[in-house]
């Protein structure tokens, strides 16, 4: 009768006789009264609780960036442009009134200009938040700009 696994009467141990090819028999380390370091038990799969980001995502995580960085960076031409256009408005003079109004118009335009470029590529994007941010701060610079313009 081969192939069929009878229980020994002594041990209580299932036995056929065969090996799986490690080394150990078909028998259990809980039945057999055997140490359990006789028996290596598999080390579990570690577990990736964050998979390591396509490069699809790093190219999305990149432009957002990149974007962000441009939106911040239009802020420094628009606030010089502010700073020209107090002196402007401040000065009795009208050499020094000239010499700053060319350049409040275009530290202003520069800094709508870096704030449109970047709604344009978050729009690009289709980043929600990004357009969200992008167009409320270009909405502010250009009201101030005409606030300034008005005032004048």
């Amino acid at each position: 009768m081969s192939g069929v696994i009878r229980p020994q009467a002594s041990a209580g141990i299932a036995s056929s006789g065969m090996s799986d090819g490690a080394g150990s028999s078909d028998s259990f380390a809980d039945e057999s009264g055997a140490p359990a370091s006789s028996f290596p038990r598999p080390h579990p799969a570690p577990l990736e609780y964050y998979s390591p980001p396509a490069p699809a995502d790093l190219t999305r995580v990149r432009g957002l960036t990149v974007w962000s960085i441009i939106l911040l960076l239009g802020w420094l031409p628009y606030v010089c442009g502010i700073i020209n256009a107090s002196t402007l408005a401040v000065s009795y003079n009208a050499n020094i009134a000239r010499a700053h109004f060319g350049g409040a118009v275009l530290f202003l335009g520069l800094g709508i200009v870096f704030s449109g470029v970047s709604l344009a590529g978050f729009t690009r994007m289709r980043h929600p938040w990004g357009i969200t941010v992008a167009a409320a701060v270009m909405l502010v610079q250009i009201s101030i700009g005409a606030c300034i313009g008005l005032a004048r």
